[in-house]
């Protein structure tokens, strides 16, 4: 349940806007092409939560006619990693092998959420904190699965994935 309320200043006609996680908020404005659009930020660390992704990474845009009930959708991706082996994981590293942008700042227009762009604070590495570790299962038939959020795309050369263990 929220309550929200114009603050901004602008118009944007009969509908309302909203983006989860309010931690990846940046501004709401227009464009250089005068084009409302909403801008965040994509996190290039984020924290491992056992079973599911960080939900301060996820980003989800939604849009009401009423203000009371909006209708989200993600503008991320999910990778689950499924990983065995006798270690105690630090942390992971993604990279894509085309230097394709993991994070940084993005807007998307009101009207075409599904048109990405980026604009500042770009990088081709992200990183998942394992905190103080997470103890790799042995198990093949159960391993243990980490979770990172992206921006959806192609990796046209393929990924780099790097689990570092706690000893290194």
């Amino acid at each position: 349940y929220g309550e929200f309320q114009t603050t901004l200043g602008y118009d944007f006609g009969d509908l309302y806007y909203a983006l989860y996680s309010f931690h990846n908020y940046v501004g709401v404005g227009f464009y250089n092409t005068g084009e409302p659009a909403i801008f965040f930020n994509v996190q290039g660390t984020q924290k491992y939560k056992k079973g599911t992704y960080d939900p301060e990474s996820n980003i989800m845009f939604g849009v009401s006619d009423n203000g009371t009930n909006f209708s989200f959708r993600n503008l991320m991706s999910y990778l689950r990693l499924s990983i065995t082996g006798d270690k105690v994981v630090s942390h992971i590293t993604l990279k894509g092998n085309n230097n394709e942008n993991l994070n940084g700042s993005m807007y998307a227009k009101y009207d075409d959420v599904d048109s990405l762009s980026w604009y500042d604070n770009i990088t081709q590495v992200t990183t998942l904190d394992c905190g103080d570790g997470v103890e790799l299962s042995a198990d093949a038939d159960n391993p243990t699965e980490f979770w990172v959020v992206l921006p959806p795309m192609e990796f046209s050369k393929g990924i780099t994935i790097v689990a570092t263990d706690i000893n290194k």
